[in-house]
């Protein structure tokens, strides 16, 4: 796994179990309740049922117009801002259920992750053997020139022009807490660089950094394949 200082996108859910589905519009204002059952519709044929995410060319249908440029522009305009209603109406909600203790933390939290932290869930925190078999780099930029947002946004999460502090709290507690639980040290490489407002990272600046990176990723990576080879012919001379 590759961890820097950006927790990274978190999606909508496409999904949600209608009973959860009506929790979460139980305690929506009028107006998100309205918006999540237009783009929410009920799917009897799962079980249990399910409340799935609408097509986005369904409502905006230029969104994929080709023939018609400034329409799909328009239309793709407006689904990243409904995305983003979208996104708060149910984080909003699922926060309220979890004060209410209708929500447990983890309901509260599958609401709130990112692409990133659930792949690091399914491939390691959840994953069996990992010590045999999983590395973990870990990359910190220092001073990061937040301002140069061009720059900054692809190195930490940005939310209005600063850091996003929720998104980074989520990814110290999986970077810095879960994956070091779970992996021995040995297994994790830490590296630190200096922030350059050429690009962030620049080939020419951070050349040693990028070159003693790959050489050892290059090293362990055979090191765990070599590994895996013994333990197999040693399993089959058993």
């Amino acid at each position: 796994v590759f961890l820097g200082q950006k927790y990274g996108y978190r999606p909508l859910p496409t999904k949600i179990e209608e009973d959860e589905f009506l929790k979460i519009t139980s305690v929506s204002s009028s107006e998100d309740d309205k918006l999540l059952n237009q783009w929410y519709k009920l799917d009897l044929n799962n079980f249990p049922s399910l409340y799935c995410l609408q097509p986005v060319s369904s409502i905006f249908t230029n969104f994929t117009n080709r023939a018609h440029p400034r329409l799909m522009e328009e239309d793709q305009s407006q689904w990243w801002e409904t995305m983003g209603k979208l996104n708060r109406a149910v984080r909003v909600a699922a926060a309220e259920l979890l004060q209410q203790g209708r929500f447990t933390a983890q309901d509260n939290h599958r609401y709130n992750w990112s692409v990133t932290e659930q792949e690091v869930v399914r491939g390691i925190l959840n994953a069996k053997d990992v010590q045999e078999h999983t590395l973990a780099f870990f990359r910190h930029i220092e001073n990061i020139n937040v301002s140069l947002l061009r720059h900054s946004m692809k190195f930490i999460d940005i939310a209005a022009k600063q850091v996003d502090t929720e998104a980074q709290r989520m990814l110290s507690d999986l970077r810095d807490v879960r994956v070091p639980a779970t992996l021995p040290e040995s297994a994790i490489l830490r590296y630190t660089v200096q922030w350059s407002d050429d690009d962030g990272l620049n080939k020419n600046v951070h050349a040693e950094y990028l070159q003693d990176f790959i050489e050892t990723f290059y090293r362990r990576i055979v090191e765990l394949i070599d590994q895996g080879v013994r333990a197999q012919h040693a399993l089959a001379a058993n």
